[in-house]
């Protein structure tokens, strides 16, 4: 059983591995912060990814590809990410336009404990 949690845990890695390059390389990374500073513009979620490993110290990844109506791709990406940002990544809909980072604010206060 240790074995096959082991290489479980193994693909996982590798595969949150090939998605974080493909980010720097399509996209322009943008941290919350910085999301929070920009004037709100509408953007399609392209890909949306979250990885929760609990038993490890940098337990969550989260990755949310974003294509703004002006063609620039953008990628909010949150390593070792708070519940919210996670939640948040779980709430968008793939293929969905949103306003950002209006629609981020809202589900802070919607959300926020």
């Amino acid at each position: 059983m240790k074995c096959q949690c082991a290489v479980c845990l193994m693909s996982v890695v590798l595969g949150v591995g090939a998605l974080l390059p493909g980010c720097r390389e399509r996209y322009v990374e943008v941290s919350i912060e910085e999301l929070e500073q920009r004037r709100p513009f509408r953007a399609v979620v392209e890909r949306v990814y979250v990885e929760d490993f609990t038993k490890l110290p940098s337990a969550v990844v989260v990755f949310i590809g974003l294509k703004t109506e002006t063609g620039e791709r953008i990628c909010l990406v949150g390593k070792d990410a708070g519940d919210h940002l996670m939640g948040f990544a779980r709430a968008l809909e793939k293929g969905k336009t949103y306003e950002l980072p209006t629609v981020w604010f809202d589900y802070l206060q919607k959300y926020r404990l």
